[in-house]
């Protein structure tokens, strides 16, 4: 595990490179803040959990799901990765604003009943979100719109 200190503000970050998994935990006391799962498929990063520790101190609202989604971000960019994705319940309003303040488009798929969370890199939305293509790459759905969205 690659493991990146931010002594200053008491935390580290932690990378398994093998399994796309961010880990932060503070350094004192040794304790998990939160984590990230992703998934690269076909060039785009998918987010599939971001989690932040509530128990026994709820370390939400305290900026660590901006920390790991900016790691999110920089290992796209160093893999020339240009989408970051996930979906999340779409009832959940809270999330789709931390998602906006991250930078993401969040959209509502009512045929699946989620909120998709999308941001791109060096390049543009081209044509309509194919949403069949996300839910395909999400394993959602076993349906499969051909065309790509970028």
């Amino acid at each position: 595990m690659k493991e990146e200190e931010y002594i200053e503000h008491n935390y580290r970050i932690k990378l398994c490179c093998d399994s796309e998994y961010l880990k932060i935990e503070s350094i004192t006391p040794n304790s998990q803040l939160g984590h990230m799962q992703m998934h690269v498929t076909d060039g785009k990063l998918e987010i599939r959990d971001l989690w932040i520790n509530n128990n026994p101190v709820d370390f939400r609202g305290r900026g660590i799901g901006s920390i790991l989604v900016k790691h999110a971000f920089d290992y796209a960019k160093k893999r020339n990765i240009n989408v970051v994705f996930g979906y999340t319940q779409v009832n959940d309003v809270r999330v789709h604003n931390f998602y906006r303040k991250q930078g993401f488009t969040v959209c509502t798929d009512k045929k699946r009943n989620v909120a998709w969370f999308i941001s791109f890199f060096n390049s543009q939305l081209s044509a309509p979100l194919d949403l069949d293509y996300l839910a395909k790459l999400c394993r959602l759905s076993n349906e499969f719109s051909i065309n790509n969205f970028l």
